[in-house]
């Protein structure tokens, strides 16, 4: 098993969107995707879901739990905080 790490220094770059093309053209070329997601954002709409991961869940079709694939959550209040910090 093979596997890609996508990462970045800031948010709102586009790994998601990354991500998602990625595993879907892996799949159409017949191989098996998984997800994960080890820390995620607390989503608006429900406690403990990672809007990210739902969505690579959904659009992949994959079969694992959702809390296998962002097992970690912080809130908005930690992202407002430290995401305006300076990056060294």
């Amino acid at each position: 098993m093979e596997g890609i790490f996508i990462g970045s220094s800031r948010n709102d770059v586009g790994k998601t969107t990354f991500a998602l093309g990625m595993g879907q053209c892996l799949k159409e070329m017949g191989y098996n995707v998984g997800y994960f997601k080890p820390l995620g954002r607390v989503s608006t709409k429900a406690e403990n879901i990672d809007d990210s991961a739902v969505l690579m869940k959904n659009v992949l079709k994959l079969d694992d739990d959702l809390t296998d694939i962002c097992p970690l959550f912080v809130s908005d209040e930690f992202f407002i905080k430290y995401q305006s910090l300076p990056y060294y």
